[in-house]
């Protein structure tokens, strides 16, 4: 699949401690920088959520089957990529990848808010005040997307 530029070669130098779990970058043995270019990373994500989209789960529904969705990807990229949280910006940036299953739109992604809202180290199915399959929908892709994508969370 053909997903169109992916904004240049400019490479990110990033300075990794061992002893920062929550550190976004790749890291070799002795935790020295490792270079990665945005291109790369741009190419992984889009690769992720191309997979994520032709999932099912394990009663042989799509994974990813609700515009609403979007906010979980919105929520992995944003706290554990560091994108941008602008969501008009999230949503173009979805585009220039190419044409999903499930559209991306700004709207839709926009009017999440409540737990959705919060980094996703804070959703908690207890503050979700009991709309569970909600919850669910949007844990499991987030939980995927973050497999597909090799962080560790």
């Amino acid at each position: 699949m053909f997903f169109g530029s992916l904004n240049g070669n400019v490479e990110q130098h990033i300075v990794v401690s061992n002893n920062n779990p929550e550190t976004k970058a790749d890291a070799d043995d002795e935790g020295l920088a490792v270079s990665r270019s945005h291109s790369e990373e741009q190419t992984d994500v889009a690769e992720a959520i191309t997979e994520l989209m032709g999932e099912m789960d394990d009663n042989g529904n799509w994974l990813f089957s609700k515009q609403s969705q979007w906010i979980a990807v919105y929520r992995i990229l944003v706290d554990y990529l560091g994108w941008n949280s602008e969501y008009r910006d999230f949503c173009r940036r979805m585009d220039r990848f190419g044409s999903f299953r499930v559209p991306c739109n700004e709207y839709t992604v926009k009017r999440i808010d409540g737990i959705f809202g919060k980094p996703f180290s804070k959703w908690d199915r207890n503050m979700f005040n009991g709309a569970g399959a909600v919850f669910e929908r949007q844990y499991k892709v987030a939980r995927r997307l973050i497999e597909l994508l090799g962080l560790e969370v």
